[in-house]
């Protein structure tokens, strides 16, 4: 069965929504911890207002290890919920079951973390290092169990689902109802639009660019995913261990920032010649706009205006 355009929009707000989920559940186990350690606090004769300060510093100790392991928990639930309810109907469409070649599913990682790599460099050229380095913050954790589950979300559980839906259910419905060309246009703006923060966004758009191309020319839902998985593995280690020109707080200068902008375009370029794609018009027309698309589009914009003015007006 063919995935349809309003399927894979509902699927696309799902997606965003858990961010919004994990937020509630990392609030609630804050909330429940807090009390675990108030009534331990009260039990020993400790007065309201030192609980009350030793509650709060503790709750915030491990904020982002709570937020991390509800990221993890809401994505694994998602990824659940889609396989039990739409993969069975819809996997081979969407190209799960291809065969993957190995070699081909490296050389693709390549092209994505070439890709990467030159973004990279151009970033810590052309965005201020302070901005940089409180987005690296996003992505850390303040314990083992934290950093564990932030690894699981980020090259695991993030890329699985992201690829079953944006290159999935999305790039193949929307090609079918208003061909190729639209369908890799929207699912290349949709991936970045979802990410919420402008210099992320715009790393997104790229990656979203190769590996809707690659899937449009070769079908192979895994490899694609095997790329994203090992491009998002890169990062988290740069941004964790502070590997020069892996993770985004670096900064560099004109040459290697002009370096980096040139890759940019010679990767693309060098990559539509090596998968080449024949736009075909759409086989089945049909309407790719709904309420949860305008919804999704309307949050991603709303959330990007806030974190670009919370650096500049904070």
């Amino acid at each position: 069965m063919e995935p349809k355009p309003l399927l894979a929009n509902r699927l696309v707000l799902a997606y965003y929504l858990t961010i919004a989920v994990a937020l509630g559940i990392a609030i609630l186990l804050g909330a429940i911890y807090g009390a675990v350690v108030g009534a331990a606090l009260g039990a020993a004769g400790t007065d309201p207002e030192t609980i009350a300060r030793e509650v709060g510093a503790r709750v915030d100790a491990i904020a982002g290890d709570l937020f991390q392991l509800a990221m993890a928990l809401s994505l694994g639930g998602l990824i659940f919920w889609i396989a039990r309810r739409y993969l069975p109907l819809h996997r081979k469409a969407i190209g799960w079951t291809q065969p993957t070649p190995l070699a081909e599913a490296l050389e693709l990682t390549l092209w994505v973390l070439a890709y990467g790599l030159f973004f990279t460099l151009a970033a810590g050229w052309l965005v201020p290092l302070p901005y940089l380095k409180e987005l690296a913050n996003t992505y850390r954790a303040d314990h083992l169990l934290g950093w564990i589950a932030l690894a699981f979300a980020t090259t695991l559980l993030g890329p699985l689902v992201e690829e079953w839906i944006f290159r999935g259910f999305l790039l193949k419905s929307y090609a079918l109802a208003r061909g190729t060309r639209f369908a890799l246009a929207a699912s290349t703006l949709l991936f970045g639009l979802i990410h919420g923060e402008p210099a992320t966004a715009i790393a997104a758009l790229g990656i979203g660019y190769l590996l809707g191309r690659y899937l449009l020319a070769r079908g192979r839902l895994k490899a694609a995913f095997i790329a994203h998985a090992a491009n998002n593995g890169v990062s988290l280690l740069g941004i964790a261990f502070g590997i020069p020109y892996l993770g985004l707080a670096t900064e560099t200068g004109p040459a290697l920032g002009s370096l980096g902008l040139l890759g940019i375009v010679l990767t693309l370029l060098a990559f539509n010649r090596r998968f080449p794609v024949h736009h075909r018009p759409p086989e089945r027309p049909g309407p790719v706009w709904s309420a949860s698309l305008v919804l999704t589009v309307a949050l991603s914009i709303l959330i990007m205006a806030l974190n670009i003015s919370g650096y500049f007006f904070e």
